[in-house]
């Protein structure tokens, strides 16, 4: 029975990523990868946070999904094969994973009160180690896989 609710927990996790994702890509930019807010992030780490970093395959299989989704319908590149767009989503999916564990890691390592957001201290730690370095991680190497996977042109890195 635990492991049905594992599984189930996993699911959920998922498709709330995904739908999360999927919710925020009217915000993009045209054209771009960018998007000025990205909640699903947010969706992952609270989904690891408060159940525990054993629900990460929702977080990649989430990820995966809608990478997947958004390369083929969104902002296909016209000579990338289904190899290319594959890899290049599992790459991403994995970032976001890492990210999502590394900022469940600095959570529990440096947030210290049972309410954590009680505290401004903690709050602060939150917003400035925990949400900006595992966001700065995860932007940073994901531009670099688009860059690597054909996805997005080199010359446009530095604006993303």
């Amino acid at each position: 029975m635990m492991a049905n609710n594992q599984v189930l927990k996993i699911i959920v996790l998922a498709g709330m990523y995904f739908v999360s994702a999927w919710g925020v890509r009217i915000l993009s930019l045209p054209d771009g990868f960018s998007l000025p807010i990205y909640p699903a992030a947010g969706v992952a780490l609270g989904g690891l946070i408060y159940c525990g970093t054993r629900l990460w395959p929702g977080v990649f299989l989430g990820a995966l999904a809608f990478t997947v989704w958004f390369m083929n319908y969104v902002a296909p590149a016209s000579d990338s094969s289904v190899f290319t767009v594959m890899l290049t989503s599992s790459g991403m999916a994995l970032v976001t994973v890492a990210q999502a564990l590394l900022g469940t890691f600095l959570f529990n390592r440096f947030v210290s009160s049972s309410d954590p957001f009680n505290r401004t201290k903690d709050v602060l730690v939150f917003i400035f180690l925990v949400a900006a370095v595992g966001c700065t991680v995860c932007s940073s190497i994901c531009m670099s896989i688009l860059g690597w996977g054909g996805q997005l042109p080199w010359e446009k890195f530095v604006h993303e």
